[in-house]
């Protein structure tokens, strides 16, 4: 997304917020199904709750650290 910063038109910029959420879209089904293959089959709910906390925690967290380090 640094080259949002670069653009001077809006479309431009819509381009660019367009694929990267299709781009996103991509990552995240593919990781959705490869994460229940890495788990024994009594333990995928636990390891799909487990990851979806971690990306929660880290949404949260770095932003925090960031806004840290800029204070």
């Amino acid at each position: 997304m640094r080259a949002l910063a670069l653009v001077g038109n809006w479309d431009v910029a819509a381009t660019l917020i367009g694929v990267e959420r299709l781009g996103k879209a991509i990552r995240t089904a593919a990781r959705d199904a490869v994460l229940p293959h890495t788990a024994y089959s009594m333990e995928r709910r636990r390891t799909f709750g487990f990851h979806e906390a971690m990306d929660q925690v880290g949404a949260i967290v770095g932003p925090l650290i960031v806004a840290g380090m800029l204070a």
